[in-house]
């Protein structure tokens, strides 16, 4: 009776989850998590948040910190649906944290415009930014904005936690702070919401050795 009583419990809380409303009004983790480097010496690489969603709207907010530089932010993954439609996606920066910045453009440059197709609910679908020349020096907080510019159809997915969530590699991390709404900036903001995506760059090889002839 204690062992049904415990499966009881554990079915009450968690399965409701399953069935919560979006940010959008829709039907529809927390700790630091590391993952590992996957290049060396300036060629690409990546960082992975989750694909696990169970909330979404129009955006989400995180910050990017660099450790090693990054000479461009080449391409995203986002999660959203439905699959097979077109996904427009502008991406915001801004020199500082996102944090305290969901509600106004000021201070908001534009990394870059992408399209895509979508794939679908927790798969990554791939949105192209190369080109865009922005530089991330290591050591800053970069304040980023991941719109979807023909929302509702799709819209992006996103997940619930209890506070932010940091994820990192030895050269990147990401901490993953709002869900956004409609409009742009000025729409609703939602905390926390995890972004689900994959951040695709290039980073600069060590600075030079300074020596004193």
């Amino acid at each position: 009776m204690k062992k049904l009583a415990l499966i009881s419990l554990v079915f009450c809380l968690f399965v409701p989850a399953l069935f919560a409303v979006n940010d959008d009004g829709s039907a529809s983790v927390p700790g630091k998590k590391f993952l590992p480097a996957n290049y060396s010496n300036g060629e690409r690489g990546s960082l992975t948040t989750i694909f696990a969603q169970n909330n979404g709207y129009r955006g989400n907010m995180f910050d990017m910190e660099p450790i090693t530089t990054l000479t461009e932010v080449t391409a995203i993954d986002v999660n959203v649906d439905p699959a097979g439609l077109t996904t427009e996606v502008d991406v915001w920066h801004r020199a500082d944290t996102c944090v305290g910045h969901d509600l106004s453009p000021v201070g908001w440059d534009l990394l870059g415009h992408g399209t895509g197709v979508a794939a679908g609910v927790d798969n990554p679908t791939f949105i192209d930014l190369a080109g865009n020349g922005v530089v991330f020096p290591a050591g800053g907080t970069y304040g980023t904005y991941v719109d979807i510019t023909n929302y509702p159809s799709p819209g992006i997915n996103y997940t619930n936690a209890t506070g932010p969530q940091t994820y990192a590699n030895a050269e990147l991390s990401a901490t993953c702070y709002y869900g956004k709404g409609d409009p742009p900036f000025t729409g609703s903001t939602f905390a926390t919401r995890v972004w689900n995506g994959t951040i695709y760059y290039n980073a600069g090889p060590p600075p030079p050795l300074l020596v004193n002839p």
